[in-house]
């Protein structure tokens, strides 16, 4: 059969042949419609088959580089480190590639707007078109990635940035979050706190860091008061507390003295050192101990004279030289 056939005017039997030798064309002047009455393949090419509306063919055929494997392209190339298309591999083909030409990226898409990106570097965009890293997610609320188990009982692990700009690691479950370096166990966090090493024991927990500023207050037997005291400063690590300051000036407060309003109540008796300078103390006292009792939220003040320890009065400690600064270490409650 020579010359080009066209379908408008080829009238035949579902079982006749049609056959265009090399070098001619098959012309179709409206839809070609090919029914298959037993299972086989319809359509059978040597070669590429090929489609274009006047633009960039899409392009059946096979690999020209790599041992001719089946391909789809749409640029018209069919080296696999130039394509932009899919072909199989491995032994039956049943390894699928989806490549892109070097410098160009992978777009997916739904509704004509990009949710995915594979840059040209490899790197992985989620919510966002050029990402600046291996793993890039954005999200105009909360940009987490989760990773969860199989355990139908626990609900996963979130790290990501939040909307307010803060860095968020939460664990949405009760169980204990754990850093390590090479495979050996550094930190523990879990409902007590931080934990070191592989300690789990709740009375070794660090649950608390604080430090600032408290006020403190001199009272004497007689119930008056002297509020002016400066510098008082403590810092809280877990239940150990440390509190220090100074007094430099006479304290109104009359008789035995005590420092009230500590910044956390006691729980066990402690002492503390205090550096003193004054003139008029009594004779044979020359150690000074500042107490806290537990369950006490106050220091007091000795002397040690002797055998003895006598509470500190205001006459001991106001003269024209006198300032005093201290600092104690106490466990709270």
């Amino acid at each position: 059969m020579t010359g080009i056939i066209k379908t408008d005017q080829l009238q035949g039997a579902q079982s006749s042949t049609i056959a265009v030798p090399s070098g001619n064309n098959l012309t179709v002047g409206g839809t070609l419609g090919i029914t298959g009455t037993t299972t086989g393949t319809n359509i059978t090419a040597t070669g590429s088959i090929s489609s274009t509306d006047g633009g960039t063919a899409l392009t059946m055929g096979v690999l020209s580089n790599a041992t001719s494997l089946p391909a789809l392209n749409f640029n018209g190339a069919f080296a696999s480190t130039t394509m932009a298309g899919i072909y199989g591999n491995g032994a039956t083909a049943s390894n699928l590639y989806y490549m892109v030409p070097s410098s160009q990226s992978h777009f997916f898409g739904i509704a004509d707007s990009t949710k995915m990106t594979i840059s040209s570097s490899g790197q992985v965009g989620i919510g966002v078109v050029t990402p600046e890293q291996p793993l890039h997610v954005r999200s105009s609320t909360f940009a987490y990635i989760r990773s969860e188990s199989t355990n139908s009982t626990l609900t996963g692990f979130d790290i990501g940035q939040h909307q307010d700009g803060s860095g968020h690691l939460n664990l949405r479950d009760n169980h204990p979050v754990k850093i390590s370096t090479n495979d050996t166990l550094r930190l523990r966090v879990d409902a007590d706190g931080l934990k070191f090493g592989t300690d789990t024991a709740a009375a070794n927990a660090l649950d608390d860091y604080e430090e600032g500023t408290w006020t403190g207050t001199w009272y004497g037997s007689g119930g008056t008061n002297d509020s002016a005291n400066p510098n008082l400063k403590y810092v809280k690590i877990g239940k150990t507390v440390t509190v220090s300051g100074n007094t430099t000036g006479n304290i109104n407060a009359t008789g035995p003295l005590e420092l009230r309003g500590l910044p956390f109540t006691a729980e066990d008796d402690a002492t503390g050192a205090v550096l003193y300078r004054y003139t008029t103390a009594g004779s044979g006292q020359h150690t000074l101990v500042f107490y806290v009792g537990a369950n006490q939220s106050k220091i007091e003040p000795y002397w040690a004279a002797g055998g003895n320890y006598d509470k500190l009065n205001s006459s001991d400690f106001n003269s024209s030289g006198r300032d005093m600064y201290f600092s104690i270490t106490y466990k709270a409650q």
